[in-house]
This record gives structure tokens, C-alpha cells and sequence, in this order.
């Protein structure tokens, strides 16, 4: 278990991701990450990351119709280096980011996404993903001075 996985309590080793019910809101159980290199993320629609952590992510993409109803429960992350797929998404939040354009067909939508319960070898590669592509500036930033 990694510095990214265990950042809350060093005695627990378990992943916590999946269980929104039992989180307090506005606290998160990792600290997120803006990504200095790129990386997509593909959940019925194709979007790219905003921010991501541990625990999830926030990613803006290009809607041609509303709100869906049914969206697939799990998702795939890519970048230059490689994807990670089949991983368990929960919708927290979708929200449209601008009017539409031209048309009327075509707006701008942030959709905020809880990873479920990921396997270790997906926890292993979203870490791997995240120390790639953040700085360390970041990483020095978030584990010197934790969010209260």
C-alpha cells in the first residue's frame, strides 16, 4: 500500500473508495491532483480529467443530449502511457458548463465520478497514473499541509 492509498491513516490499510453513504460531506479521504500531463477518461461520453484522486475524479466533455438516465457503471482512464479499464464508476455530479452551441445539439458538461471498489491491481495503476502525471510540487503540497 502506497503514500496515495494510506494518506488519512497510517494503521488502516484498507482502500476506501465505493462508500459514499459513510463519508462526511465536503471531507475527502484523498487529496486531488491536477494533472499536468493529459489524460481522457471514457464513461459513455470521452472527456478529459480536470482533477483526480484516489477516491475519483472530475473530467469535462462534449454532451449532444441530456442527462442519460443509464450510464454504465464502470469506466476506462487513458493516457500516452497506457488505460486502465473495468474500473467502478458512481456518478456524484453532472453538470452542464456552457449553453449550447450553434445548433442547440451541443453543450459543455463536467461530470464529478466516485471510483468503486477497485481491485489492487487498479489501485496499483491509478497510483502509478497519478505519480506520473502530477507534479511533485503537488504531491509535496497536499501531504505537508492536509485539508482539515
Amino acid at each position: 500500500m502506497s503514500i496515495l492509498t494510506r494518506f488519512w491513516d497510517k494503521n488502516d490499510t484498507t482502500v476506501k473508495t465505493g462508500n459514499l453513504s459513510s463519508r462526511v460531506p465536503g471531507h475527502r479521504l484523498y487529496p486531488r491532483f491536477s494533472p499536468e500531463k493529459t489524460i481522457y477518461v471514457f464513461h459513455y461520453d470521452f472527456g478529459k480529467v480536470l482533477d483526480i484522486s484516489m477516491g475519483g475524479l472530475l473530467f469535462i466533455y462534449q454532451c449532444d443530449q441530456g442527462n442519460r438516465d443509464e450510464l454504465p457503471d464502470r469506466g476506462v482512464l487513458f493516457s500516452s502511457e497506457g488505460y486502465i479499464d473495468g474500473i467502478p464508476f458512481t456518478v456524484v455530479s453532472d453538470w452542464p458548463v456552457s449553453p449550447p452551441h450553434g445548433n442547440g445539439s451541443s453543450r459543455s458538461r463536467k461530470r464529478r465520478i466516485a471510483f468503486g471498489c477497485l481491485t489492487e491491481y487498479q489501485t496499483l495503476k491509478i497510483e502509478r497514473l497519478l505519480l506520473g502525471h502530477v507534479s511533485m510540487t503537488q504531491l509535496r503540497r497536499s501531504f505537508l499541509c492536509p485539508p482539515r
